[in-house]
């Protein structure tokens, strides 16, 4: 058998490898396991989420299956302390004549739409922040930043979406506070195609002159999720202009993206005293058009229920 003799320096040497070996694949672990894993919440993978090959947003068409997220904030203290269980069935009551409201509209022109949304029955839909978004100087763009970053720490939504075999997912954002609710919808931004793609709504306990928000106003801003433009300002990112403006007023004055009061223009709380019309009925995708539209050729949309695109 031949005899093998180590000498000093090769010992050394074989020793360096060994611990050059060892490092390495110390590192390989720790890497491993800090590494980002694909079904945490706070990293959705853009392969699992069907919606995100669409430009509707979250919220994709109101002729299907949706969850709506509760989300409560409290802007005054800072706390979810802040609401009484009083002012949460509230919101909730409100959002039962919204959602049935939406239902029947979307029956009336020969679609179905189901939206899961009630808290007491799924309080895997509910959820409490102490996050403070109306700060000096905050607009909305920031507001969306903060709510986005919020929702993608704390909500597995494809987890939600899977459980509940929905088709899409919008959340609304409660705030104690007074003031005038918007929605944040999708739009397709060439350069950032996934941003904004959580649909948010943002509904204020009180309005501007502190009475309660509607179930109206519920309505209202569930619809700009879903594709809806406000008929009662220019924009002409949406392609609304004065001239439209006039001729729902004059046409389809009771359309709820126009307004969401009765015909005294009184708040109501028991009912949503508007219609959606031809214009935000198109809007949403109940009809693939309407009669005004070769007159009013700037309310054109490329695709179902979307917003236009940025040039």
């Amino acid at each position: 058998m031949r005899k093998i003799t180590f000498t000093n320096n090769r010992i050394h040497k074989l020793r360096g490898i060994f611990i050059w070996v060892l490092l390495l694949s110390i590192l390989l672990v720790i890497g491993y396991l800090f590494m980002p894993d694909e079904t945490d919440p706070t990293v959705p993978n853009r392969d699992e989420l069907a919606w995100m090959d669409k430009p509707t947003g979250s919220a994709v068409y109101l002729d299907g299956k949706t969850i709506i997220v509760s989300i409560y904030m409290d802007e005054d203290k800072s706390t979810s302390d802040g609401w009484s269980d009083a002012n949460i069935k509230r919101t909730q009551e409100y959002m039962d004549i919204a959602i049935d409201y939406l239902v029947d509209e979307a029956n009336r022109f020969g679609c179905e739409a189901e939206l899961i949304y009630d808290t007491s029955e799924n309080p895997d839909l509910m959820y409490f922040s102490d996050m403070n978004i109306i700060k000096e100087g905050m607009n909305d763009d920031a507001a969306h930043d903060v709510t986005d970053s919020w929702i993608e720490k704390n909500i597995d939504y494809l987890a939600l979406l899977e459980k509940y075999d929905a088709d899409s997912i919008g959340f609304m954002f409660f705030m104690n506070a007074s003031g005038t609710s918007w929605c944040y919808p999708y739009y397709p931004y060439p350069d950032e195609p996934e941003y904004g793609y959580l649909e948010k709504a943002y509904i204020y306990l009180y309005d501007e002159y502190d009475d309660y928000e509607t179930p109206a106003t519920y309505a209202h801003e569930i619809l700009h999720m879903f594709g809806a433009v406000d008929l009662y300002t220019r924009s002409k990112e949406d392609g609304v202009t004065k001239k439209i403006i006039k001729y729902v007023e004059d046409t389809y004055p009771r359309d709820i993206m126009y307004t969401v009061y009765d015909e005294n223009e009184e708040s109501v709380y028991d009912h949503v005293p508007c219609e959606i019309g031809p214009i935000t009925a198109y809007f949403v995708g109940f009809t693939k058009d309407f009669n005004e539209l070769e007159r009013f050729p700037g309310l054109k949309r490329k695709a179902k229920a979307s917003y236009p695109a940025y040039d």
